[in-house]
């Protein structure tokens, strides 16, 4: 679309529930809002929460609203839904309340178009949509799983939305599926800023500080300590790894969460306690990247791995289970090595394969090359800007 035709600035308003942990999603919403023409778009936030998104997000000079909202429902998982009368009436009584306050929002900031982050806020940034009569789009960034109120949400967000943004083919399927509105559903991929996730940074003394020793093979694993990212698996297949003699190796567990303590007995059930090390939360992802040779994804669920993504821009390769979108970032036995969920020994096969050095080398920069044409972050800002534009023209 010809930008050059645009006669005034548009104001887009991105919709986050801001309950959660800062995660890939919000991640995107960040870097796309980041991205954005300013001499097209200026980007305002509706949170339910302050939080670290809400705190960069003004860092960045974006004006943000936080409009409260009960806790027990801007959290509340789509699988975790009750529909008794009770929590029915409770559940619509306060998206009515909010949805007055968004509207009332909408109306004083003469917002162009909403873009909402999230389930909640894709319900009721969809009726305030159609009620104020502005164009609506939406990324979606989840594996959704075929059950009732997966089908629920995918009606209303087809019917409420003027483009649906699944970042992957895979997410993309669920919703044309419906055999309705297939034409507003159109695959965006995540987008990496090559100039952050860069493997030329320099060396930031981490591997020092974490005691890792030259000639160390180091496996990462990055992200929410949760059942879904896969660390016991990942623990199981080093385990197997050192009763078969390898003992040259480490694992970085990067990231925090409820798993934290758990993860820890395991590794000492397991035997690796001394080669396993749990780095907490890190303010610099590329920065505990570089101590890494190789990046192991065994999620069980993702529409999208930006992980996979930060690794391979960074030239490390990925092994990766063949869940959700994974494999569309991947091109197995080329940039990563892809293998079933839960498979404990073609998990430890695959660490082992790339205790090849030259096989890492070439992997790692085939996986950047692929990172740089398909998802970099000006590619698919440029995608997103481009629809904004259509929605609104539209």
């Amino acid at each position: 679309m010809d930008k050059r035709a645009v006669r005034r600035k548009y104001n887009i308003l991105f919709l986050e529930h801001g309950v959660k942990p800062l995660g890939g999603g919000q991640v995107n919403t960040l870097s796309l809002i980041k991205g954005l023409d300013k001499d097209l778009f200026t980007p305002f936030i509706v949170s339910t929460q302050e939080n670290a998104f809400t705190s960069e997000a003004r860092a960045c000079g974006v004006h943000v609203e936080v409009i409260s909202f009960p806790k027990k429902i801007a959290s509340l998982g789509r699988n975790s839904v009750k529909y008794d009368p009770y929590h029915l009436v409770y559940y619509c009584w306060h998206v009515v309340v909010l949805l007055k306050r968004l509207i009332r929002y909408i109306n004083i900031n003469q917002i162009d178009l909403l873009h909402p982050g999230d389930n909640i806020m894709r319900i009721v940034g969809g009726i305030a949509a159609k009620i104020t009569r502005r164009p609506a789009v939406c990324q979606i960034m989840d594996d959704f799983e075929v059950n009732t109120t997966s089908r629920i949400l995918r009606t209303i967000i087809l019917n409420t939305m003027d483009y649906v943004l699944p970042v992957s083919d895979k997410a993309a399927s669920f919703f044309r599926k419906s055999g309705k509105n297939n034409e507003k559903v159109i695959t965006v991929y995540t987008g990496i800023d090559l100039g952050y996730y860069n493997c030329s940074m320099p060396d930031s003394g981490l591997c020092e500080e974490f005691g890792i020793k030259d000639g160390v093979l180091v496996i990462g694993i990055v992200g929410r300590l949760i059942q879904l990212k896969g660390h016991r698996e990942l623990f199981e297949a080093l385990a197997i790894l050192k009763q078969e003699g390898v003992s040259v190796f480490c694992c970085l567990v990067v990231g925090d969460g409820p798993e934290l303590n758990s993860l820890k007995d395991l590794a000492f059930e397991l035997g690796i306690a001394s080669e396993v090390i749990f780095t907490g939360f890190v303010k610099s992802v590329p920065a505990v990247m570089k101590c890494m040779d190789i990046l192991v994804a065994p999620s069980h669920t993702e529409a999208s791995s930006r992980v996979v993504l930060e690794a391979g821009a960074m030239q490390i390769p990925v092994i990766a289970t063949k869940v959700g979108g994974i494999p569309e970032m991947i091109v197995e036995n080329k940039t990563g090595i892809l293998v079933p969920l839960g498979d404990i020994q073609a998990l430890s096969r695959a660490i082992k394969v790339l205790f090849d050095e030259n096989l890492r080398k070439e992997m790692g920069i085939a996986a950047s090359d692929r990172i740089k044409s398909l998802f970099c972050n000006k590619v698919t800002t440029t995608q997103i800007e481009d629809i904004y534009l259509k929605a609104i023209r539209e």
